[in-house]
Parts: C-alpha cells; sequence; structure tokens
C-alpha cells in the first residue's frame, strides 16, 4: 500500500513541547581542528565531536516527529513574533524564516524558567545544497537581549555526509570553529531511566545520506533513519521499521513564516 500527502502548514506561533532525546557516547573522531582551546569555551558547551553530531541529528529528528504529528487544531494562521512582548514561560513557538544565507528554515523559540531564570532559547534548522543539514542554537537570558540579538551563547552545527562514507562535522560555538572528521560509525547507547532498557545508535554516511539505526542491546533493530537536505532549506527524514513501513517527513520553513509539511508513506 502506498500513500501520500502534502500539507501546508500555516502558522507561525504553536504552544506545543518540542523535545530532542538527549544522548551520549562516542567512537572515534578522525581530526579535530580549532582556533583555540575548548578551555575557554562556556562549561555547557564542552561537548564532544559525537555529542556535537547527534545533537544536531537529535534536533533534526524531533522537528520530523513534530512536523509529522500536527494536528489539525495546531495548524493557525501566520501571526507575527512580537520580540517587544513578554511572554509566559514554557512556550514554544515554530514558524518559518529564511536564513542569513537564503536558506528555508524552521525557527522554534522557547521560554523557560529553569531554576528561577528566563532562559529563550531559539532553534534554527535547515537543509543546505549537496544534502548537508545545519542547526544553530541561540541562548538569551532576557527580553532586551533576544530583541537586540545578542545571545548569550551560540552554537552552529552542519553535518555532511562526504565521500568514503565519511561524516564531516562544522561547529561554530561562540566564535570558536572546528572541523570533525568521522571515518567510522559514531555510536551512541541510552539507557532509559524508568525501565532501564538499552537503545544503541549507530550513525554512518552512505550516497551523501546521513543513516542513522536503533537497535536494542541485542542488537535487534528497532528503527532506521535517512537524514538529508536540500538546496531550498529543505530538511528530509526518512523513517523505516522492521515491519518494511516507512514515512517520509520533508519540513520547509517560508518567508512568510509558513512551514510546508510533505508526508509520503508505505509499506
Amino acid at each position: 500500500m502506498f500513500r501520500s500527502a502534502i500539507i501546508h502548514l500555516s502558522f507561525a506561533v504553536l504552544l506545543v513541547p518540542f523535545i530532542g532525546a538527549a544522548l551520549s557516547g562516542c567512537d572515534k573522531a578522525d581530526s579535530v581542528t580549532s582556533n583555540i582551546p575548548d578551555a575557554t569555551l562556556p562549561q555547557e558547551y564542552q561537548l564532544t565531536g559525537e555529542q556535537l553530531l547527534t545533537q544536531s541529528l537529535d534536533d533534526i529528528q524531533a522537528l520530523s516527529d513534530w512536523a509529522a504529528s500536527a494536528s489539525q487544531a495546531q495548524l493557525n494562521s501566520p501571526l507575527p513574533l512580537d520580540k517587544s512582548a513578554n511572554v509566559a514561560a514554557d512556550s514554544t513557538f515554530v514558524y518559518g524564516q529564511l536564513s542569513p544565507e537564503g536558506y528555508g528554515s524552521v525557527i522554534t523559540v522557547k521560554y523557560g524558567h529553569p531554576k528561577g531564570i528566563l532562559l529563550i532559547t531559539l532553534k534554527r534548522a535547515h537543509g543546505e545544497a549537496g544534502g548537508g543539514v545545519v542547526t544553530e542554537t541561540r541562548k538569551y537570558i532576557s527580553y532586551e537581549s533576544l530583541r537586540g540579538d545578542i545571545p548569550q551563547d551560540w552554537s552552529r552545527v552542519e553535518v555532511t555526509g562526504a565521500s568514503l562514507d565519511t561524516i564531516v562535522t562544522h561547529a561554530e560555538r561562540n566564535g570558536v570553529i572546528e572541523t570533525y572528521t568521522f571515518r567510522l560509525p559514531v555510536v551512541t547507547r541510552t539507557v532509559n531511566s524508568l525501565d532501564g532498557s538499552v537503545r544503541v545508535s549507530t550513525h554512518y554516511a552512505r550516497g551523501g545520506i546521513i543513516f542513522t539505526e536503533i537497535t536494542d542491546e541485542h542488537g535487534a533493530l528497532i528503527q532506521s533513519r535517512q537524514t538529508s537536505g536540500w538546496a531550498d532549506g529543505s530538511t528530509l527524514v526518512r523513517t523505516e521499521n522492521p515491519d518494511h513501513s516507512w514515512r517520509a517527513v520533508r519540513t520547509l520553513g517560508r518567508a512568510d513564516g509558513t512551514i510546508l509539511r510533505e508526508i509520503t508513506s508505505g509499506n
């Protein structure tokens, strides 16, 4: 059976949770270049190359899952994001925008008060020519800094499937530029704190596409994913299950604040 649906999501503001999985662990980074030592970075940015890679892929996956599950009630008309207004805590806004490079991007802005302190987290996600995906995170500690676009911390991670099945990750964090080249699969292991179950994720490249295989601790396949970007800024995530069912979600942010979602699935 085959079915497809192309849905234009016209909204700029959605109050919905946007949660990405946190993964840790690594296999190997073959080469690393950096302008200054990591010791000069803020503590929260002391992430390894493997963690930067998996975090970026998690953000793209979370965007794909959110886009696929958005209900009809959430398909609101675009509303401008008024940076002059204070926003209630634990609110998340999602909208489309063009990146400075001209790519169609999806923006999420999350307002929270961890430990009673205001934290505004803005994330940008888009694809790029050549199949790569880009995620950018900017953190603000006041409404004034958001309005002036003066982040307390920021990072930009570009993940590309290069030749010879190599994953290249370019990261810029607070002005520090790093390049990580992974010629071996990057393996992460996640333990569920509730039931103790284990998931093992293996990331590798093939034909310019980033593949992720998720298995249990015994090696049984749970799910496989293919992540890539398009030249217009679209991100595409294809998810395949052990029963051979699959779903592909293409997401594209637009300059008018709307988001185009295209879902194709089959068995």
